[in-house]
């Protein structure tokens, strides 16, 4: 079973992988191979900057290219999340995975500022650097990410989480979240 995840920022996708990943999933996200992309280009790992990149290579190579290339390195007889869905060109190229399924997960605003503030005082490895630092920063940050003034090839999160199959609201306490994805897995699966 290939998952591709979506989800507003610190909206609970990280969590929810980790918790799959307990029940053996495999693991890929797209915005570890944009950071690999920055590191390339030698560009300091800031999300922005990584939306920038993201944009510019769909722009370059089309709208699916970072779920192509997430697809490219896994083995879809497997279970696999494929996180970090921000464009409807990546649910697209999923979706061409046979048995696959987008999942959304969603928070409201205030719960998912509370957890970035949380995120930045811990080291959680990837994400410190390019979380936002402030409430204004990730304001302006999320605004984008979500679609906001993007193009065609930009962030899309909204239509993302429009298209997808199942959605999660995480709004909750973990053990919650834990029973909505129990619940979900089972829908599945049948």
């Amino acid at each position: 079973m290939i998952i591709g995840l979506t989800g507003t920022i610190a909206s609970g996708k990280g969590t929810f992988s980790n918790y799959l990943k307990e029940k053996g999933f495999n693991y890929i996200t797209l915005s570890d191979l944009v950071r690999e992309e920055a590191r390339k280009k030698r560009l300091q790992i800031q999300r922005e900057i990584l939306q920038d990149i993201g944009n510019s290579m769909r722009e370059k190579y089309g709208k699916g290219y970072w779920a192509k290339k997430a697809i490219e390195k896994i083995d879809i007889g497997e279970n696999w999340i494929i996180d970090g869905i921000r464009n409807i060109g990546e649910v697209d190229e999923i979706r061409k995975v046979n048995g696959s399924v987008i999942i959304g997960i969603d928070a409201p605003e205030d719960i998912r500022l509370r957890r970035v503030k949380k995120r930045n005082k811990s080291k959680e490895e990837g994400r410190k650097d390019s979380d936002p630092k402030a409430i204004e920063e990730m304001k302006r940050l999320e605004k984008r990410d979500r679609g906001f003034h993007e193009p065609e090839h930009g962030q899309q999160v909204l239509k993302c989480l429009e298209l997808a199959n199942f959605k999660i609201i995480n709004d909750s306490s973990l053990e919650e979240f834990y029973e909505k994805i129990d619940e979900l897995l089972r829908k599945i699966q049948k």
